[in-house]
């Protein structure tokens, strides 16, 4: 375990506390809006990271115009989800954090997915960097979920029934 998978660790537990604390439906509405935020940030970084000359390369470019979609996206998801909260006004007394718990994890999980993306646009090409995520199993499956999607697909295989 690298100084990375401690970050990652620490990041998933501090981010779901938060949201343990803000309550479900603020954390309900950080989960989707981070997710698609950071799928629509992704997209415009890919896009317009070639024709920024900001940074020398273009995953550097990439980085840093992520970063700045994902931080107006993010702030227009806590805009949203303390609007919602309060039209809905929705309290299920002491058991809203205990909800909110879980849902901050996934929270959690995802932004700490995007920022071991952008540590991956920015330091990637340097063999220091890919000795440092080969020996941090957290950051690794943080950054390509490939344990989950094993687990995800083992826990779906059918059988037939004897």
């Amino acid at each position: 375990m690298t100084w990375l998978d401690v970050l990652c660790i620490l990041l998933i537990i501090l981010i779901a506390s938060v949201a343990s604390w803000q309550g479900t439906v603020r954390s309900a509405v950080a989960l989707v809006g981070f997710y698609i935020g950071g799928k629509l940030s992704q997209f415009l970084a890919e896009r317009l990271a070639s024709s920024v000359q900001w940074f020398a390369t273009v995953d550097a470019n990439k980085a840093i115009l992520f970063v700045i979609a994902f931080t107006i996206l993010g702030i227009v998801t806590f805009v949203a989800a303390y609007f919602i909260d309060q039209a809905l006004q929705l309290s299920l007394e002491e058991v809203d954090h205990l909800i909110a718990f879980p849902i901050g994890l996934f929270v959690g999980i995802v932004l700490t997915h995007w920022f071991v993306q952008m540590l991956d646009w920015i330091y990637g090409a340097k063999p220091s960097f890919a000795t440092l995520l080969d020996g941090s199993p957290v950051a690794k499956e943080m950054l390509t979920f490939k344990g989950v999607k094993k687990a995800i697909g083992l826990l779906f295989q059918w059988k037939e029934s004897p």
